[in-house]
């Protein structure tokens, strides 16, 4: 089977490794926070804000018996907060069933709450040493390219043969050097444009550059077909105030995010006096007229494209399951829907 030049990938590392907050102390839980924070945020951002998270909950104990409220403060700026949340479910799992001490076994943190395979296995590798097949989207380009695999990244042909090959490859007692090296070598080296080949310790055994065909790989992913909706957003003001409510904490999109009462319709439906009246009956309120269309944008997210439709409303009543809320009060956790339309409604 061929194997990826491990000595001239550790030599390349030792030389061109950034120097990142996470590296500073390696232990087990800081590498754990670190691969969280970095799952959907860039390495600049998340270097500025790590010192800090970790500063107020040092280890899985401190976060596990947090307030949700205070987690949510310190990953303020980091976005997509189902991943604190998650996070601190698992600190509380470690902390009850395994005294506190992050688990080394792969597939015991593949049980935590908001741990995948790749998690799993960055935690085994970079915190423990051991060998893994930590495959990111910076890996999986690398790896993409060096086995010239024509299967798209995320299909199960290529997800084998690039474990296969890396499990074949890592050296036993440089399992974190090895797999963050390649991290750091899609990361640095052999970007999704621009690849720097010359560079590149891989060079002279990757199929891509040997066929002059680097910007072939990876083959992507088929992308899903998106569903076109409506959104209506109603805006009852009070003063600086306006309603909103509260997604529930079980909900699959954006859970405990805070937005404008409303929904999503499908595209070309009505947004009358008696569609104002449905959406506002659950929250104690009755409309006095038709409402004003303030502005419309356009929104996407996961699998939907939106067009949302900002409408002030006159309204009347006492609140229930909903709330008077300053949506520019700091660390107010909006949906960017909402955010969006708040910020062009001119509050």
């Amino acid at each position: 089977m061929k194997r990826l030049p491990a000595d001239q990938l550790l030599a390349w590392f030792a030389h061109a490794r950034r120097d990142l907050p996470w590296r500073q102390q390696r232990t087990p839980w800081r590498v754990w926070v670190a691969e969280i924070m970095l799952q959907q945020t860039t390495a600049l951002v998340a270097s500025k804000r790590f010192p800090e998270f970790m500063q107020r909950f040092a280890t899985p104990r401190a976060l596990a018996g947090a307030e949700e409220s205070a987690a949510l403060a310190a990953w303020a700026g980091l976005g997509y907060y189902r991943r604190v949340r998650s996070l601190q479910q698992a600190a509380r799992v470690v902390v009850r069933d395994h005294a506190g001490s992050v688990p080394r076994n792969e597939q015991i943190l593949r049980g935590l709450p908001g741990i995948g395979d790749y998690t799993a296995a960055a935690i085994v590798a970079l915190a423990f040493n051991q060998p893994a097949a930590v495959i990111d989207a910076n890996v999986a380009r690398v790896m993409a390219r060096w086995l010239g695999h024509e299967s798209p990244v995320n299909s199960q042909a290529f997800r084998s043969a690039a474990r296969e090959v890396l499990l074949h490859s890592v050296p036993a007692a440089q399992a974190r050097n090895f797999s963050e090296a390649l991290i750091e070598l899609g990361a640095l080296l052999c970007r999704a444009a621009a690849a720097d080949c010359a560079a590149c310790p891989l060079a002279r055994s990757c199929v891509a550059h040997s066929t002059q065909s680097v910007e072939r790989f990876p083959h992507p992913a088929p992308r899903k077909l998106s569903t076109a909706v409506d959104s209506l957003r109603l805006l009852v003001r009070r003063g600086r105030r306006v309603v909103m409510v509260q997604r529930p904490a079980d909900a699959a999109l954006l859970p405990g995010f805070w937005e404008l009462p409303g929904a999503w319709l499908p595209r070309g439906s009505a947004t009358d006096a008696a569609m104002l009246r449905t959406l506002l009956a659950p929250i104690g309120l009755k409309a006095a007229g038709e409402g004003r269309v303030l502005r419309q944008v356009s929104h996407s997210i996961t699998t939907h494209r939106l067009r949302c439709r900002l409408v002030e409303v006159d309204a009347r009543g006492r609140l229930r399951s909903a709330a008077l809320v300053d949506p520019t009060a700091p660390q107010r956790n909006l949906t960017t829907e909402s955010a969006k339309l708040l910020r062009v409604g001119a509050i």
